[in-house]
């Protein structure tokens, strides 16, 4: 599926060569200008309370709201503890991350993109500029962005740059990756900042899809016990998925039984969860159908690679497979049915007279 769409130009067209500088240098100036006595509104409405950033130790000030704050601005308190202000719903947006830029899409916002990050999916954002973890204030200030959208992981990397778009007057959101339980919330929040009256909605429908899939899972089932299933989500440390996590919901909805439900996460909130091959030899004893790995930038691990392991004569006759990382663990609206459609086929093949 590719999504056609480009970075708007009708308000504010990418600047080349000199030009690009001036206009850094002008954003940079009114910022500065914004601190000076008697010198207020001249940048467009925001106002981010004070936060300490995850993984450091150091607050970035931001500015107090104001007279510059319309009564209507649309309010949020973003996930690093900042309420966040915009005078209207944003209309182009630079997401640094790829679950963000993914449910944008979702919620049929797909046109205020502007730019996303490098680890968007190209095939949906073909034509549109791609940035790095590491934030550019720069290069993001010459698309004239009115919201930059982020988790706070990608926060934690580049706190000063961060706060030289917010004194540039650029809204910094950050919104952790959500959960299964708090996906409508997310929406909703998202939806908020886009001005799309009812995000949740979305989501509602999509329950209705996956409904759909469990139903044909205990179809293709029938009588037989459910498969179980291990998921390898990084092969280096052994890591699976945590028993809450977005992975482990699709599993179930995909009529799987994972086997590493009594493990806990690395962290609160964490994906992931530590298994170790010991205790991964012993859920294969007791039972071991699939040995699946999500493959993508956490994990590049292949089926001849875990078939090559000292222990893989441990897993007995469970059958080793993959799937995309991003089908299986990234809480996107765009992929949750696609990737639960295609757990049920590896997990419950359809027969030859099907």
């Amino acid at each position: 599926m590719t999504i056609r769409t480009t970075a708007r130009r009708d308000r504010a067209p990418l600047l080349p060569g000199t030009a690009r500088t001036f206009r850094l240098w002008v954003l940079l100036g009114l910022a500065l200008l914004q601190g000076l006595p008697g010198v207020s509104g001249t940048l467009p409405a925001l106002a981010q309370t004070p936060t300490q950033h995850e993984g450091t130790n150091q607050e970035r000030p931001s500015a107090p709201e104001g007279p510059g704050a319309p009564e209507n601005a649309l309010r949020i308190v973003d996930d690093a503890g900042r309420t966040c202000l915009l005078a209207a719903p944003a209309t182009r947006i630079v997401s640094l991350y790829a679950g963000h830029s993914e449910n944008i899409v979702a919620l049929s916002a797909a046109e205020r993109l502007v730019a996303v990050s490098r680890a968007d999916d190209p095939a949906f954002f073909p034509e549109l500029p791609r940035l790095p973890a590491k934030i550019d204030a720069e290069r993001i200030l010459a698309l004239a962005p009115d919201l930059v959208l982020l988790r706070p992981l990608v926060e934690s990397l580049s706190p000063g740059a961060l706060a030289t778009l917010e004194r540039a007057g650029v809204t910094v959101v950050s919104l952790a990756p959500p959960e299964w339980e708090s996906m409508p919330t997310y929406l909703e929040r998202l939806g908020l900042l886009l001005g799309v009256p009812d995000g949740g909605e979305a989501w509602r429908k999509a329950l209705a899809e996956l409904d759909l899939v469990s139903t044909e899972a205990a179809r293709r089932r029938g009588a037989a016990p459910p498969v179980r299933i291990f998921l390898e989500s990084t092969g280096r440390e052994l890591h699976t998925c945590a028993p809450r996590s977005w992975a482990a919901h699709l599993l179930a909805v995909a009529g799987g039984e994972n086997v590493a439900t009594d493990l806990a996460p690395l962290r609160e909130g964490s994906a992931l969860a530590a298994c170790g091959v010991e205790r991964l030899l012993g859920y294969a004893a007791r039972g071991l159908d699939v040995y699946l790995v999500q493959r993508g930038p956490m994990n590049d691990t292949t089926e001849e690679e875990v078939h090559a392991r000292p222990w893989a004569s441990g897993l007995g006759n469970a059958r080793i497979a993959t799937i995309p990382e991003e089908l299986v663990s990234r809480p996107s609206l765009l992929r949750v049915t696609e990737g639960a459609n295609a757990l049920l086929d590896l997990f419950y093949p359809k027969t030859s007279q099907e």
